[in-house]
């Protein structure tokens, strides 16, 4: 999986979004990165299948640390293109353009069985056996039972990472199936209960959170802006803002901050 728990694992009691809380550590106004982010892969033409950090970057004179991109990147509805595929990368290190009709070929899900195949989906149930079955990928002959069900574990321990970190946003489960190569009208319901995660709460916790958030960040710049940043609509912003206040002020939230620490993400050409 490209963006593991040890990078990004909230825990859906976070009260902000403080990746895009200005921090002096990061040497540029997080707002208007994730603006431009959004507003760069918008203009990405839909052949694209892939880009590398250097498009978002621009002319390099600004290091992102990796706590912001690696946020960044699947709160634009992108994700790295897992080490699983490196032979169709070659290499470097790109992201999927969320905008490119073939996405899911990059599905991060993926799992490199120990028979040699890569598998990325099971997300059919026998009607007989009740069991899940693979139904988009196939084990070589010579695979063991053994080796299947280890890559089935880590194939669901993946789903259960890319719920968590797109419900955080407030992503719906239809916008992470292609993340995890399943048809845009799959029901959320077979996987999430499965995984036992109630998709309705961590919903209302994520819409809480813009709405803090939002309302935090009013002290520096326009609903619309931030609107921009979030890809919602500013009227949108507003409402969740109103239903969702905070007695925080901005620069409290600053000095209380805690260093991130900032390491900056391998960049390759």
């Amino acid at each position: 999986m490209s963006v593991t728990a040890e990078h990004f694992n909230p825990t859906h009691e976070e009260k902000y979004h403080e990746f895009l809380i200005p921090d002096p550590d990061y040497g540029f106004d997080p707002i208007e990165k994730m603006i431009e982010f959004r507003e760069t892969i918008a203009e990405f033409p839909q052949t694209k299948a892939t880009f590398k950090q250097k498009h978002i970057r621009g002319d390099g004179s600004v290091n992102i640390p990796n706590y912001f991109w690696c946020r960044a990147v699947i709160f634009a509805r992108s994700w790295r293109v897992s080490d699983t595929f490196t032979n169709v990368t070659g290499g470097a290190t790109k992201y999927v353009n969320p905008n490119y009709p073939h996405r899911r070929r990059y599905a991060d899900t993926a799992v490199l069985c120990d028979c040699g195949e890569i598998i990325t989906k099971f997300d059919q149930k026998n009607p007989e056996t009740k069991a899940w079955e693979i139904i988009s990928n196939s084990h070589t002959d010579e695979c063991r039972k053994e080796w299947e069900i280890q890559s089935r574990a880590t194939l669901w321990k993946n789903r259960r990472q890319i719920i968590n970190q797109g419900a955080w946003f407030g992503h719906s489960f239809r916008e992470m199936t292609n993340r995890m190569d399943m048809s845009e009208i799959s029901s959320a319901n077979g996987v999430t209960v499965e995984l036992e995660m109630d998709m309705q709460l961590l919903k209302a916790k994520a819409l809480a959170r813009i709405g803090r958030t939002v309302a935090l960040l009013r002290d520096r710049y326009t609903v619309k802006k931030i609107a921009r940043a979030y890809g919602i609509s500013r009227p949108y912003a507003s409402e969740l803002y109103r239903k969702h206040p905070t007695d925080d002020t901005l620069e409290d939230v600053i000095t209380a901050h805690p260093s991130t620490k900032f390491t900056i993400p391998e960049a390759k050409a």
